[in-house]
């Protein structure tokens, strides 16, 4: 039972299903809640037996902050773990239809990537080669991760599969978006002293 929960991205699934991508706080700790509901409403049981899936990667807060359908009907979340307490890092799950972890993507279903410091990484978009671009912030930097449906860093994408903008001041990454030619576009909010 969650105190506080906040649903972050709504997903529509082929069948006419609907998945909820959050998370919710229990004994003051945060992790990511994924409810799926059928066309009617209801909890649909076949995901995860109960229709909820709670993954909680590290003993600390863990977010998740968007979600896709892939072709397949698998579902790849996206968001931010905290792997110490002054440290997050890049989330991502990738989750069969009926609420298991895909183990074809990096061999547990989830990874964990350090891009810097302190991460936020808050939508994501699949591109027209079938890998995943992530947007968010590394420390203060608008930042694009782009991994392989398999969970590894697309290396072709700048080397290392992380473009990271800096010399921008603090910025705070919001939505990202992929044109028709593959560009990629992310908005946000920059602070200028107290002011956004």
């Amino acid at each position: 039972t969650f105190s506080i929960s906040k649903v972050e991205d709504l997903l529509m699934m082929g069948d006419g299903d609907v998945v909820a991508v959050g998370y919710g706080t229990r004994s003051s700790q945060q992790d990511i809640v994924i409810v799926r509901l059928d066309s009617s409403g209801n909890l649909d049981l076949s995901f995860d037996g109960d229709g909820v899936l709670i993954l909680a990667p590290t003993i600390l807060d863990d977010y998740a902050s968007s979600g896709t359908v892939l072709s397949d009907g698998d579902i790849i979340i996206a968001g931010t773990t905290a792997t110490s307490a002054t440290n997050n890092d890049l989330y991502m799950a990738r989750i069969n239809s009926d609420g298991t972890l895909d183990n074809s993507f990096d061999s547990d279903g989830s990874v964990i990537i350090d891009v810097s410091g302190n991460d936020n990484f808050v939508d994501l978009a699949v591109r027209s080669d079938g890998n995943i671009a992530i947007a968010g912030s590394a420390i203060a930097d608008p930042t694009v991760v782009v991994v392989t449906p398999t969970g590894a860093l697309y290396t072709a994408f700048n080397d290392d599969g992380v473009s990271r903008i800096t010399g921008l001041g603090f910025i705070t990454v919001n939505a990202l978006s992929i044109q028709a030619d593959g560009k990629m576009v992310f908005a946000g909010r920059k602070t200028v002293g107290s002011v956004n």
